[in-house]
């Protein structure tokens, strides 16, 4: 999935955002082509709270990216089985990233 910069992008910004406004601390990260590495924890807000933001943020705007990218090769595949993955988990005409 971070096979483009463009992806790997909008991660790295939701992390900082979590960083800069929820009090994230990061020790470590590693982003591989299919998905992401973190060594965190926080003093500020619940975790389990800024991991969802993260990932819910994260997500949308990754696949308005797909949506968007005039450049996708995959992208009709990409969002079948986003799309495919919601369904499975009960979330019809949802995608799941």
């Amino acid at each position: 999935m971070f096979i483009r910069n463009e992806y790997k992008e909008i991660f790295l910004d939701s992390l900082k955002y979590c960083i800069t406004n929820k009090g994230l601390e990061v020790c470590g990260w590693c982003i591989t082509t299919s998905h992401v590495h973190l060594i965190i924890g926080s003093n500020k807000e619940k975790l389990p709270d800024i991991v969802r933001d993260l990932k819910k943020f994260t997500s949308l705007k990754i696949i308005q990216a797909i949506k968007n990218s005039k450049i996708e090769s995959r992208r009709d595949w990409l969002l079948w089985m986003m799309q495919r993955a919601g369904s499975k988990n009960g979330h019809n005409n949802k995608f799941q990233f």
